[in-house]
């Protein structure tokens, strides 16, 4: 467990009245408030493990390449982002630049998504 981690864990039990309310409990004890999303204190397991969770497209995904034309597959928020890097060290892009590619989905760890041709029908 790293540091921030046992730090979490520890605040998580000292706030336990802290679960009432528009939060969630992160998998390192950290509650995440969505009245005031703080994510100082959100590490890389929590991020990775809300991705790793995810769906992109809601699991209505498809693989064109098996077998099995239009085989079902999961493709996950987390995978996604992993094929980004990937795409974008082998274009030659700056670190700092694939970093931001990785980080790319971070609201999605607490918040979710919504499908891309849903969000048009908000304001």
């Amino acid at each position: 467990m790293t540091d921030l981690a046992a730090q979490n864990a520890a605040a998580a039990e000292a706030m336990t009245s802290r679960i009432v309310g528009p939060t969630i409990l992160m998998g390192d004890g950290l509650y995440f408030d969505f009245e005031a999303p703080d994510a100082d204190g959100m590490t890389i397991e929590d991020y990775a493990w809300g991705l790793v969770a995810s769906n992109r497209f809601r699991g209505q995904s498809r693989c064109t390449q098996c077998a099995a034309p239009w085989h079902r597959m999961l493709y996950n928020v987390a995978q996604h982002c992993v094929l980004m890097v990937k795409a974008m060290y082998e274009d030659g892009q700056p670190l700092a630049a694939i970093y931001q590619g990785l980080m790319h989905e971070s609201d999605e760890v607490a918040w979710g998504d919504i499908p891309g041709p849903a969000k048009q029908l908000f304001p």
